[in-house]
């Protein structure tokens, strides 16, 4: 157990479970589109690009919502990293790969 939870904390849990897979879509979205601004605007020179982000599938253990299935956090986190892909340049994606 966690022990006592802040009432600030408790205000970000998401109880919805709609809301939930929402926000994990939107966390591989702007995972993928922060890394992608980052190849863009500043692996110019001596910086280094970002060539591969290994992304674990996040929320789908511990911290999932009892009423979601790990499926489907999986497949939300897909389609948010998948969004933030189609949006860029070929040449500032990253390739993913899945961890397990």
């Amino acid at each position: 157990s966690e022990g006592e939870v802040s009432a600030e904390r408790e205000a970000l849990v998401k109880t919805n479970p709609r809301e939930f897979v929402h926000e994990i879509y939107l966390t591989g979205a702007n995972v993928i589109r922060s890394v992608v601004s980052y190849n863009k605007d500043h692996a110019k020179g001596a910086l280094p690009r970002i060539e591969v982000v290994r992304v674990p599938v996040i929320a789908g253990g511990t911290f999932i919502h009892p009423q979601v299935d790990p499926s489907e956090v999986a497949l939300a986190l897909l389609w948010g990293i998948h969004q933030g892909l189609v949006d860029s340049a070929d040449e500032d994606r990253p390739a993913v790969e899945l961890m397990p």
